[in-house]
């Protein structure tokens, strides 16, 4: 029998706020209210959209929880329905959470290594910016060989994110 509550299990997690998994949650009008007024929206195309590392997160807690946008608290990866349904136990979801996290992390060291420090980008956007700018500078071969470990740990990042948390990736082509 589980201990965890689902909502346990996300304040756990915040994979889907800290920029892991989406760079980004499109708000609803009905959601701008006074907590949503502490946090920096951005306008995009007649859209309020958040941009994710979330600024309401703290310690995988959000600071305004108890007003945070409908799109928040919706949000169910997954990891989350799995777990809910029996399908996945407690120490599974959390080995999986964990490996996430670490896996991120290893990231975030290589990128700092590399004088990439941005923390106000989501850990995508930052890969992406890194890749365009070496490719710039050095070819795609000697590119991959300097930087195979860093690219292979964001190859799986991605693959757990999207097989065991649901999170689809645009391809470079369809997001321009």
């Amino acid at each position: 029998m589980s201990t965890t509550s689902s909502s346990d299990l996300c304040l756990k997690c915040g994979i889907c706020c800290d920029g892991t998994a989406f760079g980004q949650a499109v708000l609803e009008n009905k959601d701008l209210n006074t907590a949503t007024q502490q946090i920096s929206l951005l306008d995009k195309e007649g859209k309020r959209i958040l941009k994710l590392p979330c600024q309401a997160l703290s310690d995988c807690s959000c600071t305004i929880y108890a007003n945070r946008p409908k799109v928040c608290a919706t949000y169910e990866c997954i990891l989350l329905k799995q777990y809910i349904n029996g399908k996945v136990t407690e120490s599974i979801a959390h080995q999986t959470i964990h490996r996430v996290k670490s896996i991120r992390e290893e990231i975030e060291t290589q990128l700092k290594e590399t004088g990439n420090e941005n923390q106000k980008e989501d850990i995508h956007a930052r890969m992406r910016d890194f890749e365009r700018d070496l490719l710039t500078r050095m070819p795609p071969v000697e590119y991959r060989q300097l930087h195979g470990p860093l690219l292979l740990k964001y190859k799986v990042l991605q693959k757990l994110l999207i097989d065991r948390f649901g999170v689809q990736f645009k391809s470079e082509k369809s997001s321009q």
